[in-house]
């Protein structure tokens, strides 16, 4: 299905993907969703022009990602946690005519190298993971999207016709 929003689902213990998007599925938005522990891929990927943020895929038995098919996608703010037996189990890619936007992601590591050997595959190379999260992400609802209290007092000066000085006080 085309067009989607898929937010909120925790999938646990399954005996296969924890969340799978399927073939000829195109530019869904899948957001705050965890898949833990499953018998397989937290989730499978088979469409395209898809955004994955704020996800969390932890201790899968295969991958926390597999790309089995469709090309880019996008991967923003997800959370990568291996399973203990299998440390290198962030990203399996066997797409290689297309390339994944991976970049700004926590993969449990700040190590790049580390962070390269969490995605493997056929089309690893048509990664881009870098820049990388240097810590873990926010990803329960709502979470980074809640602006900050306003300022108390705002003050605007027109300097010249061109230029003007904006100036508040703290919040308190």
């Amino acid at each position: 299905a085309n067009d989607n929003l898929i937010t909120g689902n925790i999938a646990r213990d399954n005996s296969t993907a924890g969340i799978a998007v399927n073939g000829g599925a195109a530019r869904n938005i899948i957001r705050n969703n965890i898949a833990r522990s499953t018998n397989g891929n937290g989730f499978t990927v088979a469409g395209s022009n898809n955004l994955f943020t704020q996800n969390t895929a932890e201790s899968n038995s295969n991958y926390g990602f597999s790309i089995v098919s469709g090309g880019a996608d996008t991967f923003s703010k997800n959370i990568f946690i291996a399973a203990p037996g299998k440390p290198d189990s962030g990203v399996l890619i066997s797409v290689t005519t297309a390339v994944f936007d991976f970049k700004r992601n926590w993969w449990g590591s700040t190590d790049s190298a580390v962070v390269r050997n969490r995605i493997v595959g056929t089309g690893a190379d048509s990664v881009l993971y870098i820049p990388f999260r240097l810590g873990t992400v926010d990803t329960a609802p709502g979470a980074d999207t809640v602006a900050p209290r306003a300022p108390d007092t705002v003050a605007a000066v027109a300097l010249s016709d061109t230029m003007i000085r904006v100036s508040w006080a703290a919040v308190t």
